[in-house]
């Protein structure tokens, strides 16, 4: 990228000796000195780095908040226009309209000021370029891109006419293709200059009388003869936007602008298909659809563009978009220097184009027509003065699309699939009470296949592709520990329903199930103090949750015989998860002569542990087991005589004595069937959509950033208790309980076991410190090659 100061500048780093005045602030004299190497100088509270482009309105400069230490886009009103009322209450018309729409799909201001007398406002450092700049190279944006971008900006368009909010600019100068970085991929398109946004009511037009301002080229024909225009003005730009990524070419063109002005009246583009075959007819329909020149022939909302581009997007491969940038090109937003004899849109300046000719890449027109007599001729050409007074049509909301990610085959499925059951479950529940936000939720639900690296693959691609507002999944912590990262990197949010071994805190992740000291410690106490239990065996898959757990476990066992109680561990066992092989474990059982199993098997391995603990010749048939990762539903899966008078540990089951378990009960078998049961995960995953619904409400958006600060501290009356996020950890205040199991297979509480009142979570067991747990983590990730699932080896 080529930099006006450059010329001026020594080597990075080094400040010219005796230059006590930057380059910067000699060119541009509202920047103060600079205080440190590598930065044209201050202005306000920002440290500006460098220009990245200049329209006409403002100048646009890489920046740095002083306070909070964020790169953004400064953008500045040009110094000559400041004292031009019009054109300084235009400048903060941008500013006020974005920052009121909270979508993904928009490109947001971060805050809004003055400083020297100059209004300012800054915005996010985007990589990426202009859908302008991408389709001015000889290619055309390959077809499931294209549709994403046009699907993403009708969503920036939705959330914009939600709150009446006319764009009235939509051109492909105004859409931001976001990559994820230099050379990075496409993530997502947003719209920005909101510069000649406008009420659908009630305000005054910023433009003078007699003057048209824009780009004829992608104008509704109301907009050009100077009528008023509603939401569907929008929707005719962007019907002109698809027709150049799709075709390469202009639907309506001209030499000049009156000519491009006949063209809009009187002319009808031809069929997409005729140029482009390989477009889906349903998208060329919509698209001639879009470009009606009556509003009221027209599609009549984002909301359907979205729904119709959702359908023809999921009819095509699967595939992830392309790569939009050649690595020259990648630049922050507003990055586009100028070329000498053209000014570009950069984040809500105008722009000036030269007349188009063949190719859109050669095609570049601005229209200024002054004077109350162009505007009446031009009404008159058109012919549009019966439309003055066309009624505004109330457009659908846009729905909010969020993830559910479970196993929904391999060896965790007959886990997780009623997992997927609750959670859909309190989505339709949500919904028929009016949504969120008065915005319905659309899940998509994918399957992990009990494969953390399947899980870490869809859960990028709900975040980047689909756009989930937020995820609702995993079991294990396998599963957990692999889409972490995921999260983390893309500003997502999880939401996860099962109990774990602690040892973990993120900002990006709700725990919703049992800590250590509302699970694990627990359960060894019933085992030590009312099972009066002395010699303790551990089995447990292989894997990251049952290995922290067993030494979780032992610190415990460790502490109660420093008491003085008799009790120890005299066996220990890992199994492959989702393996059969369990003799060698139960061998390590007998022999050891334990007389209680507590066990951390997860999945279809349980079947065969219990069979096999069972069997009269070679288990261990009067053994007592206590499980901490089987639920009700699991139990009835199983073989529930080899688990009659077995313990259960959780913090819901079915049986709770309280209005909203019974209410959760009914709810489930009305919907899946009278012999469903409800487990302690289902409960967790239903309370968990309604806890994101609550802190959606109280953020008043779905940003997850802004959903992950408000969750904290909220409760909720779940089938189990009302429990609440703790606002420091995002681990849930829970109740402990046991249960028995029945030769029916239905459980039973254990009166006086455990907590009724919710206990406070302790992700971090303090019998070693945090660094000695992390050092612990770290060892079994690096023995296991990067992954926290043992590589598959016979069960011991």
């Amino acid at each position: 990228m080529s930099d006006p100061d450059s010329a001026e500048q020594t080597q990075p780093g080094l400040h010219p000796t005796g230059d006590t005045v930057s380059p910067g602030a000699r060119q541009y004299k509202f920047i103060e000195p600079r205080q440190v190497a590598g930065e044209l100088g201050r202005f306000g509270n920002y440290r500006v780095i460098r220009l990245l482009g200049s329209g006409g309105m403002g100048l646009v400069f890489e920046a740095e908040e002083v306070a909070l230490g964020r790169p953004v886009a400064l953008k500045v009103l040009k110094p000559e226009l400041a004292a031009d009322p019009e054109s300084r209450e235009r400048f903060l018309r941008e500013a006020r309209a974005a920052a009121e729409i909270p979508s993904d799909h928009v490109v947001t201001v971060l805050s809004v000021g003055e400083a020297g007398g100059l209004p300012f406002l800054a915005m996010p450092l985007l990589f990426g370029e202009t859908l302008q700049a991408r389709i001015e190279r000889p290619t055309l944006v390959d077809l499931r891109t294209a549709l994403i971008i046009a699907r993403d900006t009708a969503a920036g368009l939705v959330a914009a006419h939600i709150r009446g909010l006319i764009h009235r600019d939509i051109k492909p100068a105004n859409i931001w293709i976001e990559t994820s970085g230099p050379g990075g991929t496409f993530k997502r398109a947003r719209i920005f200059d909101f510069g000649l946004a406008r009420r659908l009511h009630h305000e005054t037009s910023l433009t003078s009388t007699g003057f048209i301002v824009g780009t004829p080229n992608y104008m509704s024909p109301e907009q050009a003869a100077g009528h008023e225009v509603d939401a569907r003005a929008d929707l005719f730009s962007l019907g002109c936007v698809m027709y150049v990524m799709l075709t390469g070419e202009l639907p309506f063109r001209g030499k000049s602008a009156l000519a491009v002005m006949s063209a809009l009246a009187n002319k009808a583009p031809d069929p997409i298909v005729a140029k482009n075959p390989t477009v889906p007819p349903a998208v060329d329909a919509l698209v001639l659809r879009l470009l009606e020149k009556k509003p009221e022939d027209r599609v009549q909302s984002a909301a359907e563009v979205v729904a119709e581009l959702d359908d023809a997007i999921a009819s095509l491969s699967g595939s992830a978009p392309v790569l939009l940038l050649s690595p020259a090109k990648v630049r922050p937003v507003g990055a586009d220097t100028l070329a000498p004899g053209k000014s570009d849109t950069l984040l809500g300046t105008p722009v000036a184009y030269e007349p188009h000719t063949e190719r859109i890449h050669r095609r570049r027109a601005i229209f200024v027509c002054s004077g109350l007599a162009v505007i009446v001729a031009l009404s008159a050409f058109i012919g549009w003065r019966a439309m003055q007074n066309q009624p505004v049509q109330a457009a659908p909301v846009e729905p909010i699309v969020v993830g559910v990610l479970h196993s929904q085959s391999g060896t965790m499925a007959v886990s997780e699939n009623p997992v997927i059951d609750a959670t859909l479950l309190a989505i339709e529940e949500i919904n028929a009470a009016g949504g969120v936000l008065g915005r319905p939720l659309k899940p998509v639900v994918v399957d992990g296949k009990s494969d953390p690296d399947e899980f870490a693959r869809q859960a990028e691609r709900l975040l980047t592709e689909e756009r989930v507002a937020v995820i609702f999944g995993c079991w294990t912590s396998a599963s957990r520990k692999a889409v972490r990262p995921v999260f983390e990197r893309n500003a997502g949010l999880l939401f996860y329903p099962v109990q774990y071994e602690g040892l973990e805190e993120s900002p990006r992740i709700v725990y919703l199930g049992p800590a250590p000291n509302q699970q694990l410690i627990p359960a060894v106490d019933f085992v030590i103090d009312t099972l009066k239990k002395k010699r303790i065996a551990l089995v447990g898959s292989d894997y990251v949750f049952p290995r922290p757990a067993h030494a979780i476990i032992r610190d415990r066992v460790a502490e109660r015989k420093a008491a003085g109680v008799d009790v120890e561990v005299v066996a220990e066992a890992f199994i492959p998860l989702g393996s059969p092989l369990v003799i060698n474990a139960i061998a390590r059982v007998r022999n050891a002569n334990a007389d209680v199993v507590i066990n951390t098997i997860n999945g279809t391995t349980n079947a065969a542990f219990f069979r096999e603990l069972r069997d009269p010749k070679q288990g261990v048939p009067n053994i007592t087991s206590l499980s901490v990762s089987i639920t009700e539903n699991e139990v009835r899966g199983l073989d529930p005589r080899a688990m009659t008078d077995d313990y259960l540990v959780a913090s819901y089951f079915q049986t709770v004595d309280r209005p909203e378990s019974r209410a959760f009960v009914q709810r489930i078998r009305a919907k899946y069937g009278s012999d469903r049961s409800a487990s302690d995960m289902m409960a967790a995953a239903y309370s968990g959509v309604y806890l994101w619904a609550k802190a959606a409400t109280a953020a008043r958006g779905v940003d997850p950033s802004a959903v992950a600060n408000a969750v904290r501290g909220l409760e909720f009356d779940g089938p189990g208790a009302r429990i609440k996020i703790d606002p420091e950890n995002l681990h849930a205040w829970l109740p402990v309980r046991v249960a028995k199991v029945r030769p029916s297979g239905e459980v039973a509480l254990v009166p006086g076991a455990g907590s009724e009142t919710p206990v406070r979570p302790r992700p971090f067991p303090p019998t070693r410190s945090r660094d000695e747990w992390s050092q612990f983590l770290r060892k079994l990730e690096m023995d296991w090659g990067g992954k926290w699932q043992a590589p598959e080896r016979a069960g011991r």
